[in-house]
Order: structure tokens, then sequence, then C-alpha cells
């Protein structure tokens, strides 16, 4: 979903974690010059978003897990949300579809601040949210000490230091599986 992007100017960083599935037959299928794939020997998820990062050569950092999907211009939208009201960090609505296509839509946030949002249980998902690389590094990324909620942990330290604006949109399909999942 990443190439068929509206929003055509942005680099793609693969990292392949230690997959034992058909990654590198797929790879060889994507020549794309945005596309720069990092070989790395199971990390986890946290270390290997915060590898993508640290490699990263352009200003904003937006996360697409394997069973997530942007919407064509998920891109387009959320790069016009953080030029027109100024933020270092934007984020959309997502929604889950089941093994027979049913979609839910997740429930918008309360219109409070992001840390009360994120502290009464509100959180985007990963790949709802785009945030400036430079905030992001600052923040220290996501936590390598933690095996779950690695996302609201960073949420709740980017909320203290950086502001946050919504895209008014559900832009990213969350795919639910029964395989493995980041």
């Amino acid at each position: 979903s990443v190439l068929a992007q509206t929003f055509a100017d942005f680099e793609l960083i693969v990292v392949d974690d230690g997959s034992t599935d058909e990654t590198p037959s797929v790879r060889a299928g994507f020549p794309d010059t945005r596309i720069r794939w990092i070989e790395a020997a199971h990390l986890g998820v946290s270390s290997a978003r915060n590898l993508a990062a640290a490699k990263a050569r352009g200003e904003w950092l937006a996360f697409l897990d394997d069973d997530n999907e942007w919407l064509p211009d998920y891109l387009e939208r959320q790069v016009a949300t953080a030029a027109a009201v100024g933020v270092e960090l934007v984020y959309c609505l997502g929604a889950e579809v089941d093994w027979h296509g049913m979609r839910v839509e997740q429930a918008p946030p309360p219109d409070v601040d992001p840390l009360v949002a994120a502290t009464y249980g509100w959180c985007p998902y990963t790949s709802c949210v785009m945030v400036r690389r430079t905030v992001f590094l600052r923040a220290g990324g996501f936590p390598l000490r933690l095996s779950h909620s690695e996302d609201r942990d960073l949420w709740l330290r980017l909320a203290l230091r950086c502001r946050w604006a919504p895209t008014p949109a559900t832009l990213m399909l969350r795919h639910r599986h029964g395989g493995p999942r980041l």
C-alpha cells in the first residue's frame, strides 16, 4: 500500500527482522529505488522500528506494520494536516478488518489534550501516526524494555514534548488474521 500512495516523495525502509517466510523472493519483485532494505537478526519490533528511524533520511516518520494497510491518500493527507496546522505529530483513525472483510472503525479520541487521552486509554494505532523524525529521536524512540504497549509509552512521552493534530479520516486498515503479527 505504500507504493500506491498519491504522495510519491517518500523513502520506504523495510526492516527484515529475521523473517522465515517469502520475504527474500518478495523483495526481488520490488526494484523501486525509494525502497531500502535492512537485514536484522531478531531485534524485536521496537528495535526494528528504532533502527529504521535512525537510518531514515526524511523529515517525517510513519510506521506501517505487516498486517496494516494505508489507504492511497494516507501520506498526502497526513502531510497536508501537518503543514496546515504546524505540528510535530499527526494521526488519523484506523479501522480493523476481520477475516470476513467486516470493518470496525476505531473510535475517535476524546476532544482533549493527547496526554489526557492517552492517560485514559485512547491511543492511536502505530500505523496511524506520522511524527517528525527529530522529535521521535529526542524522545528516545520506542522503548526496548516493553514487550507490548510500547506505542502507548512513546505516545505519552511525545504528548509531553510536542503538539499533535488529527487528520479527521480513516486512512489505515488493520487486518486481523490467524498468523503472526507485529
